[in-house]
């Protein structure tokens, strides 16, 4: 559509709009290319934050299984069977890694509100 050149018929010369054809629709590219760069750059952030959290985990089976989930995004079952393990065990260990997340969460609160 950007290099489409069919002649239109106008009763205002130069047709009423302002810009070349092929300017408008590239203006829009433009427009949508900037905010996939804003949402990119708002998700790589995210990431950052959640190998950050991720990464206060002491143990790394715990720690690779939450990556392997919430970084990867892989199924449980797909865990289970990379890291040689049953469901219901990756399940388990799932809760472990989120209560220490917690117990960390909350001795830093803890910490914050006595300072």
């Amino acid at each position: 559509m950007a290099i489409k050149v069919t002649s239109t018929l106008s009763p205002v010369p130069g047709g009423g709009e302002s810009g070349s054809p092929i300017e408008r629709p590239m203006d829009k590219v433009d427009e949508l290319e900037k905010e996939i760069n804003r949402e990119i750059g708002e998700l790589v952030k995210i990431r950052e934050e959640i190998e950050a959290v991720l990464g206060q985990l002491e143990d790394r089976n715990l720690r690779d299984l939450m990556k392997y989930r919430y970084i990867d995004g892989l199924t449980w079952e797909q865990i289970a069977v990379k890291m040689h393990y049953g469901f219901q065990w990756v399940c388990k260990l799932h809760g472990r890694a989120l209560n220490r997340l917690r117990i960390k969460e909350a001795i830093e609160s803890d910490t914050q509100s006595m300072l």
